[in-house]
C-alpha cells in the first residue's frame, strides 16, 4: 500500500460506488496476505527443515516481486489495460498463495512468495491509480481511506491463521482464505468497468 502523498482539495468528498469498493477490496486482499504471510514463514521453515537464513529468503522473494512490478512500470497497463491487469493479478496472487502453501518444497514455496509480491504490487498499482482517476480532487482522501481499509482487513489475518491452527486445520487453511476471498470479489465485481487512465467524475456515478 502507498501513502496518500498529498492533502485533498478543500471540500472534496469521497463518493463510494462499486469501483471504489472494488479498489478497497483489492487493497484489502493484498493486505490480508501480507499480514498473514509474516507469521507463517517460521512455520514453513520448521516444516521444511531449512535454516533461518534460507527462511529469511521468503521475505526477500516478496520484496523482489515488488521490485519486478516496479521496474515493469506502466507497461503491463498499456499492454492489457487496468481491468485485465487487476483480475489477472488477483488470479496471480491466488496462484502464488497456492504455490507457497502447497508447494511442498523450498524452491516452489519461494517461487510462490515471488509471485505473490509481483501480483500483489500490481493490484495495489491498479487500485490506487483507479481511485485517483475516479475520485478526482478527493483522490488522496480515497487513497488514505483505502489504505485504512487494507490495514483493518490485514489485522484480521493473523487471527484467521491462528484460528485455523487452533481448530486443527493448519496454517495453510488460514492463508488459503486469500484464494476464496479473491474468487468472491471476482464474482461480485467482475462486471465493474475499470477505465484506463481517464479521469471520471464520481458525481456521474449514481451507483454509489
Amino acid at each position: 500500500m502507498t501513502s496518500a502523498g498529498a492533502a485533498p482539495s478543500r471540500g472534496a468528498r469521497v463518493v463510494r460506488h462499486r469501483l471504489t469498493w472494488l479498489a478497497y477490496l483489492g487493497l484489502g486482499l493484498y493486505g490480508f496476505f501480507l499480514y498473514g504471510f509474516g507469521p507463517t514463514t517460521p512455520l514453513v521453515r520448521e516444516e521444511l527443515g531449512i535454516s533461518r537464513t534460507l527462511g529469511g529468503l521468503y521475505g526477500t522473494a516478496l520484496a523482489v516481486g515488488a521490485v519486478i512490478a516496479g521496474f515493469a512500470g506502466t507497461a503491463p497497463v498499456r499492454r492489457v489495460g487496468r481491468r485485465t491487469l487487476l483480475w489477472g493479478s488477483a488470479a496471480g496472487l491466488s496462484a502464488g498463495v497456492v504455490l507457497y502453501t502447497l508447494g511442498g518444497s523450498f524452491p516452489v514455496s519461494l517461487l510462490g512468495a515471488l509471485v505473490c509480491g509481483t501480483a500483489g504490487s500490481w493490484i495495489v498499482t491498479v487500485a490506487n491509480a483507479s481511485l485517483m482517476d475516479e475520485q478526482g480532487p478527493a483522490g488522496p482522501a480515497a487513497l488514505s481511506e483505502g489504505n485504512a481499509v487494507a490495514a483493518g482487513i490485514g489485522t484480521v489475518a493473523p487471527l484467521v491463521v491462528g484460528g485455523a491452527v487452533a481448530l486443527g486445520l493448519g496454517w495453510r487453511a488460514g492463508l488459503l482464505v486469500v484464494v476464496l476471498v479473491a474468487a468472491a470479489v471476482y464474482l461480485a465485481f467482475r462486471s465493474v468497468p475499470i477505465p484506463d487512465g481517464v479521469p471520471v467524475n464520481p458525481a456521474d456515478h449514481p451507483d454509489g
